[in-house]
């Protein structure tokens, strides 16, 4: 029996013959027994084990067949597949009591097999006079003292609420397990409280960085200074923690995201450091999961010294384990993790303290160590000299390096543990398109030609993506060379070419558009703002046809108006102008949003109309027309920079003395009482309308409240 119902919880289709669980044919059966499982993702040895669950649950096998052990059997099935449900990532449904479970849901989610699982055990519980015995589902048979629930029955039950990471659950099985304390075959053990300690941490993870995390972290905590006292004292059933236990408590202040969590989980750390040298137990000996889970606290930690933190826990663990502790032999893991933790440093030397871990690891694995780089570390590197690029001018040739460096170990790209794949060329690129050195927009492309060579010779794992492309037209758009911007141009052509002919990785999004129409808004020639609205409006096109890749958004808009705003043509303004309205009508029927740069660089076209008095009056209407939308608008608020932008578009547009003073005044006056003036405002301002005033130490703090100002700082 137990085989059987196993058996279906691991997907396996061996039944037993036995007098309960015989082969039966359920397919068969199924429509008129289960129909609202009817659902093709349900596998044929799920519904047996739902059909068997329901049989037991009512009551449809002969009573003298109701055994504890079949039970148990069906209970630790359920676990399973729970636990199954979670680690093949099918767990994408809700996780709450009052979700509405039902058909594919049912099977995707790891909280209805849990719930099968306690259902069973209640039915045991009830069943044995646990409970109440009146219960309308236990009346239609006897009470049967050998359904009573054992540890076994608890803990399987146990074990399927904590791999859903419902903490509460499993604390409430946990509970009436402690009640049942003293009968025959139930006692809490250390697999009962290991597992509950197991869903706090799992909960911890799932509600990371809410207070949920942390109070699952702090009820941890709490549950194993409670053994730890219940030890001490001699109480009748104590379980003394081990090492599994600490390891789940630092897993749940990992998780957390509290502030003080990688704090807290080395201090678990070195309470267990403490007391294995105090005691000589070795049952609570740090272990190389410990170590990893506490570099790990650190690697998450927003702590500014997290990354050097963690990479002195690797030292104080080198140290025990060179006094002979082997079970904190560092692994492939724990220097992952501080990897992962540099990575996110602002450190300045972060990249280059990333690539002495990678070397030593290097040096370990050709010493016999079993921290052999991978992949996965490589790019690590690579990615955080990437994030250093704008400051370090070096970061981009030294990120090339260690792709070189991966290639002639992987055998000239052959795929495996060690050979780059197509993260770590992005990851590449993207430090040449940061780094904005001479040349660096050529090497970024030279690379993705590399890649696309390696591709067609065989090597998909390295085959250009749409982020690679999108990076190498960042590349050119930012470079200073004379032809930067067409090839940026052509980078993008060659995009919708290959996607054409069924190239579906590189298929072009709105952040390639974006990146080239940010292009056109730097590009003075003649014509590049009208080139810019057509890209836009094909943009619009495919999108309506249905590509919900390519969206124009507010990015997209502001950077044709700012291209309008650079193109010193007598109607700037107006052309400026349509945009927004065109925008504003995509707004009404919410195919993109409006915020504050689109009508600021509006203002921004309409401040720098070049022309005669004609072309600057219809500026200076424009101005006026979008300050005053601003200001109505629910959606968006002005602030320091449209002030500024208003006030500098009314001192050069307007030829009227007395008619520009009043409308600087106005202006003003509404950023005084928006509080945004600084600086940049004041600039703005004619000395006549503000003697003695242009310098932020006269300035009233209401009239800055909305903004951190520097009051000694010059205008």
């Amino acid at each position: 029996c137990k085989r059987h119902i196993c058996g279906m919880a691991l997907g396996k289709d061996t039944l037993q013959d036995n007098s309960f669980c015989q082969r039966r044919d359920y397919s068969a059966k199924a429509k008129d027994e289960v129909p609202s499982l009817l659902e093709e993702s349900w596998s044929s040895e799920l519904m047996e084990l739902e059909l068997t669950t329901r049989r037991l649950l009512e009551g449809k096998a002969a009573t003298y067949l109701y055994t504890r052990q079949i039970f148990n059997n069906t209970i630790d099935a359920w676990a399973k597949v729970a636990s199954k449900l979670v680690t093949t990532n099918f767990d994408n449904a809700v996780h709450n009591q009052s979700a509405s479970l039902n058909g594919r849901n049912k099977q995707a989610c790891p909280i209805f097999a849990a719930g099968r699982a306690s259902a069973l055990l209640e039915f045991m519980e009830r069943s044995s006079g646990i409970g109440s015995a009146e219960d309308s589902s236990t009346r239609t048979i006897l009470l049967n003292k050998s359904l009573a629930p054992n540890s076994v029955s608890y803990n399987s039950t146990l074990h399927a609420w904590a791999k859903c990471g419902d903490a509460r659950r499993a604390e409430e099985i946990f509970l009436r397990m402690q009640m049942q304390q003293g009968k025959v075959g139930v006692k809490p053990d250390i697999i009962s409280y290991n597992t509950v300690l197991d869903a706090f941490a799992k909960q911890s993870a799932r509600a990371r960085d809410t207070a949920d995390s942390i109070n699952s972290a702090e009820c941890a905590e709490k549950l194993v200074h409670k053994m730890e006292q219940s030890y001490r004292n001699n109480c009748n059933g104590a379980i003394r923690p081990n090492t599994c236990s600490y390891n789940s408590v630092i897993d749940a202040w990992a998780n957390s995201g509290s502030a003080q969590s990688a704090t807290k989980a080395q201090n678990v750390l070195m309470s267990m450091v403490k007391l294995h040298k105090s005691t000589g137990d070795v049952n609570v000996k740090p272990d190389v999961i410990t170590l990893n889970s506490v570099v790990n606290a650190w690697s998450k930690s927003k702590v500014v010294d997290s990354a050097q933190r963690a990479e002195s826990v690797l030292v104080f663990i080198e140290r025990i384990y060179g006094n002979g502790n082997e079970a904190v032999r560092p692994n492939t893991k724990t220097f992952a993790a501080i990897l992962n933790a540099w990575s996110k440093s602002n450190d300045g030397d972060a990249a280059y303290r990333a690539e002495r871990i990678l070397r030593r690891m290097e040096t370990l694995y050709n010493c016999g160590n079993d921290v052999k780089p991978n992949v996965f570390a490589f790019t690590s590197v690579i990615d955080t000299f990437a994030n250093n690029a704008k400051r370090d001018k070096n970061a981009a040739s030294k990120a090339e390096s260690i792709l070189e460096w991966m290639i002639n170990l992987s055998g000239d790209g052959q795929q495996n543990e060690i050979s780059p794949n197509t993260v770590t060329f992005n990851a590449v690129i993207k430090a040449h398109a940061k780094s904005k050195q001479e040349g660096s927009a050529q090497r970024a492309s030279n690379l993705l030609d590399r890649m696309r060579k390696f591709d067609s010779n065989g090597f998909g794992h390295m085959a250009p993506d749409t982020i690679t492309f999108n990076a190498v037209i960042n590349a050119w758009v930012n470079s200073s060379e004379s032809n930067g911007f067409l090839k940026a141009q052509q980078t993008l052509k060659l995009m919708e070419d290959l996607f054409a002919t069924g190239n579906v990785k590189v298929q072009p999004d709105t952040i390639s558009y974006n990146a080239v129409l940010h292009g056109f808004s730097k590009c003075r020639e003649r014509g590049s703002a009208d080139k810019a609205k057509v890209l836009l409006h094909q943009m619009e096109k495919l999108h309506q046809q249905g590509n919900d890749r390519v969206r124009p958004n507010a990015k997209s808009f502001t950077s044709v108006i700012n291209a309008y705003a650079k193109s010193s043509e007598p109607d700037q303004a107006v052309k400026a102008r349509e945009v927004l309205e065109r925008m504003n009508s995509l707004s009404k029927g919410n195919r993109v949003d409006m915020d504050i740069f689109v009508y600021t660089a509006v203002l921004n076209a309409c401040a720098y109309t070049r022309g005669d008095d004609n072309a600057k009056s219809v500026a200076l209407n424009i101005a006026i027309t979008t300050m005053e939308e601003i200001q109505e608008s629910p959606v968006v608020s002005a602030n320091h920079v449209s002030y500024a932008m208003m006030l500098r578009a009314c001192s050069r547009l307007c030829s009227d003395k007395r008619k520009r003073n009043k409308l600087l005044q106005k202006y003003f006056d509404d950023c005084c009482r928006d509080g945004y003036v600084n600086e940049f405002v004041l600039r703005e301002m004619p000395n006549n309308l503000m003697p003695g005033k242009k310098n932020m130490k006269h300035i009233p703090p209401m009239w800055t409240r909305k903004l951190l100002i520097n009051r000694d700082k010059p205008i």
